[in-house]
């Protein structure tokens, strides 16, 4: 419920950025909410996508802010910048790069709207600027990095240009950088 209302709060901040997004997401709640055993389509996903729950911790409070920060962050690899490709209808990778390392995830769908989700250890480790430490203090730490890779993640589309990624009661949302 909390992350219904949460992503309902950020779909409706981000109704400047993309007019319909509020029309849409009061249209489609009623169908995601039956239509939990169909595949989603992702084919259409690809490109460059901004996870919005990064930029700010709250969802910002007039839709020129979404529109400044698709302005400033979009076309270029900055920290919040994702790339989202579409391996199959049912499967994507979302790549990040953090300093010198690009990091990809895979995520496939389980049913619903429930996904696998599946990361590379090493890059992981690279990632959160680990690589140099002792193995046996790094041993520690590498399973609760497994856990975090190796989750299941819902994964909510209530408008084209909208992906709404929820673990664990947390939610994140991301917004499709304009074309070009």
């Amino acid at each position: 419920m909390k992350a219904a209302i949460l992503a309902a709060s950020l779909i409706a901040a981000a109704h400047g950025a993309h007019a319909d997004a509020a029309a849409d997401y009061v249209g489609l709640a009623g169908s995601y909410l039956t239509t939990m055993d169909q595949s989603p389509d992702l084919t259409d996903l690809s490109g460059e996508w901004l996870m919005m729950s990064q930029l700010s911790p709250e969802a910002p409070a007039a839709p020129e802010d979404v529109t400044r920060m698709l302005e400033r962050f979009c076309g270029g690899n900055t920290p919040t910048s994702l790339v989202i490709e579409a391996v199959s209808d049912v499967s994507m990778t979302m790549s990040q790069q953090m300093r010198d390392v690009t990091y990809t995830e895979g995520y496939h769908w389980a049913g619903g709207h429930r996904f696998l989700r599946e990361g590379n250890m090493d890059a992981t480790i690279e990632r959160l600027g680990l690589a140099g430490m002792a193995p046996e203090k790094l041993r520690p730490m590498r399973q609760q990095i497994v856990r975090q890779q190796l989750a299941t993640v819902d994964i909510l589309r209530p408008a084209p240009d909208m992906l709404v990624l929820m673990q664990d009661g947390i939610a994140g949302m991301l917004i499709r950088c304009p074309a070009g």
